[in-house]
């Protein structure tokens, strides 16, 4: 089993403030009395494989089971106990269906708020999985460019908050305000036990 880590392997000991919320100063608002249509979507999150370091730093290891499969372990466990074991990660590069190489780990999500001028994303770990750990994430905006409007890129890269299965974060949009816009967020977020897994892209319009 290879160890895929996305970023510097941290002990997740320490939740960093702010994280959930940014400000920036929007270049439109919507009108007060505008009448929109606002779709959202909740997308499943699946098992992409593991993170040695940051398993190990939290306490963790990958072993095999009876039943062959590869999950993540307390160390303190004795051989051949599995109680408290965590997903089951699939060797890298095995075949699977549309890529997935797990079974789901969780939920994603994004939408609009405050009159389309702010959005909301954030993912949820499934409870047998451990706690949500870092995440490498972003949320790219369009509004339409024929009638003035932009593209931007917010990334939101960071931790989720202390003994926590879930992180949400907000931006102010500073893309120009029109009347339609839509919003697709994504990326990975790794547990507390090692298990990285990724969000399939929520999406969001109005």
């Amino acid at each position: 089993m290879k160890s895929r880590s996305l970023f510097a392997p941290r002990i997740l000991k320490i939740a960093i403030a702010g994280t959930a919320i940014a400000g920036l100063a929007a270049f439109g608002a919507a009108p007060a009395n505008a009448e929109l249509e606002i779709t959202s979507s909740v997308s499943q999150m699946n098992i992409l494989g593991f993170d040695a370091e940051v398993a190990a730093a939290n306490g963790y290891e990958l072993r095999v089971n009876e039943d062959g499969d590869s999950v993540s372990v307390p160390m303190s466990n004795a051989e051949g106990d599995f109680e408290g074991a965590t997903g089951v990660v699939i060797e890298e590069g095995a075949s699977t269906a549309r890529g997935v190489v797990g079974g789901p780990c969780g939920t994603s999500w994004v939408y609009f708020q405050a009159g389309n001028t702010q959005f909301r994303t954030g993912y949820q770990i499934n409870s047998n999985l451990g706690q949500a750990g870092s995440h490498v994430w972003n949320v790219t905006v369009s509004t339409i460019a024929g009638m003035g409007g932009q593209v931007g890129a917010y990334p939101m890269t960071g931790v989720a908050p202390l003994f926590s299965p879930s992180w949400q974060g907000i931006r102010t949009i500073k893309e120009q305000y029109t009347s339609k816009g839509s919003a697709v967020a994504g990326g990975t977020a790794i547990t507390t036990t090692g298990i990285i897994c990724g969000s399939n892209g929520p999406t969001a319009n109005y």
